[in-house]
């Protein structure tokens, strides 16, 4: 079992992240294969912690996309903010699983136009 982690902070309020949805999703080698692994939202202290088997995926040469959905966040976080169309409505990440890694931990920081992003990758 690989822990899936993430620490989202709102870089415009200054406080945690709570309410951010985010989704895992396996995609298979013909991208148009997916399964959805989970579809959560961050906790008040903007945290995440699910547990997923990514072991066959790793084995079988398939990729993971985490999806943080940052246009309903700030639309309803930032309503003042959100408008326009140049405004991010989505923070995606693709990656492929590590066989060893036992936690994957992604902090992120929000504001309503940008976002920023770490992959950290622990054997722990």
């Amino acid at each position: 079992m690989t822990m899936i982690t993430c620490h989202a902070l709102d870089a415009v309020s200054g406080h945690h992240a709570a309410g951010l949805r985010v989704r895992l999703m396996l995609v298979r080698d013909n991208e148009t294969d997916r399964e959805l692994l989970f579809d959560l939202a961050t906790d008040e202290g903007g945290r995440l912690h699910v547990p997923v088997d990514l072991g066959p995926a790793a084995a079988d040469g398939d990729r993971c996309e985490i999806c943080f959905e940052l246009g309903a966040y700030v639309a309803c976080q930032h309503p003042d903010r959100s408008g326009g169309p140049a405004r991010m409505q989505a923070l995606v990440i693709r990656f492929s699983p590590d066989q060893h890694a036992t936690r994957l931990h992604f902090p992120v920081s929000i504001t309503p136009a940008s976002a920023s992003v770490l992959m950290l990758a622990l054997a722990e």
